[in-house]
């Protein structure tokens, strides 16, 4: 539009048709340009140059996403602390944070996305995983990471096949003595892996290098999706860019799934790997954490993986 080409991911803000004033509108979108460092630009006619215009199909309304998380029994309540930071002091939205001996007695239909956060969610029994379910089913956004990913697998929520560590050194016969020191040598505490990204998905909206630094921890890797498209990163042929890992680790993440997008009937179920906000400083995935949170409603039906059985 005029000189200027507007790639994917673009935000477009009408005048029109809105619950404030355009004055009102106007003003906001000063004070965030000033505030934020982001230069808005004007546009005299809804038509491009290319035949693209502001009303074509491929442009989609996005929701501002009522956010709420689970603590207690069988969750981190520093991953819960570094989510709350980040989205009340970084992104300065609302989180809601129900305790898991409070989730059958809470309301629900109030949230459009749920942030899983590490933990075995050893309190969820089948009334709980039945409810979670049912809020999925019916629209209900989900982004997970290291245990929260592997609870909604191991609940057939999601559909993911580990990848088996094949080298059997570890199992060697040792002294008594270093047992000790064997188990802690098998421990993925934290590395920088590189990821390599599908830049025209909508998880990678903004990002201009498809490769990206990802902070690991955990020893638990997977396949890619069966549906290729629904695997947008992987980590890449030679992972490691920093940091210890323990033999065999590296061989066994080698283009194995960083992220994947699922389908739960209506909802979307984005799961990471990686913790995307480990410590409030690894601003690197920032992004696709917030991308995840708000495109998700517009990733295509087509390119997230079915669930194990059709609910």
């Amino acid at each position: 539009m005029g000189d200027r080409n507007f790639g994917k991911g673009t935000i477009i803000i009408p005048a029109n048709n809105q619950i404030e004033s355009t004055k009102v509108i106007r003003q906001w979108i000063e004070d965030w340009s000033k505030a934020l460092g982001i230069t808005f630009y004007e546009i005299k006619s809804g038509y491009g140059k290319n035949g693209i215009t502001t009303g074509n199909p491929a442009i989609r309304t996005i929701s501002n996403p009522k956010i709420f998380t689970i603590a207690g029994e069988g969750t981190s309540s520093y991953e819960v602390g570094e989510l709350w930071h980040y989205l009340n002091k970084i992104m300065g939205a609302q989180l809601s944070i129900i305790d898991a001996s409070d989730f059958l007695a809470s309301n629900l239909n109030r949230y459009s996305s749920l942030e899983l956060v590490n933990g075995s969610y050893r309190a969820f029994q089948t009334e709980e995983i039945d409810k979670l379910k049912k809020w999925i089913l019916n629209g209900g956004n989900v982004i997970s990471w290291r245990g929260g990913t592997k609870f909604l697998k191991n609940n057939q929520i999601i559909k993911l096949k580990p990848r088996i560590r094949k080298d059997n050194d570890v199992h060697l016969l040792r002294q008594y003595q270093g047992s000790a020191k064997a188990r802690g040598a098998q421990v993925l505490g934290g590395a920088i892996f590189k990821g390599v990204m599908d830049l025209s998905h909508p998880l990678a909206y903004g990002y201009s290098d498809n490769e990206i630094p990802l902070f690991r921890k955990g020893t638990a890797f997977y396949n890619e999706t069966k549906n290729r498209y629904a695997t947008p990163i992987k980590y890449a042929k030679d992972p490691l860019y920093s940091g210890y890992v323990p033999r065999g680790i590296e061989k066994l993440a080698e283009e194995s799934a960083a992220v994947t997008v699922h389908e739960y009937g209506e909802g979307t179920l984005v799961a990471f790997s990686d913790n995307l906000l480990f410590r409030g400083y690894w601003w690197g995935t920032h992004r696709l954490f917030a991308n995840a949170l708000m495109f998700a409603d517009i990733i295509n039906r087509d390119s997230k993986e079915k669930p194990v059985s059709g609910p």
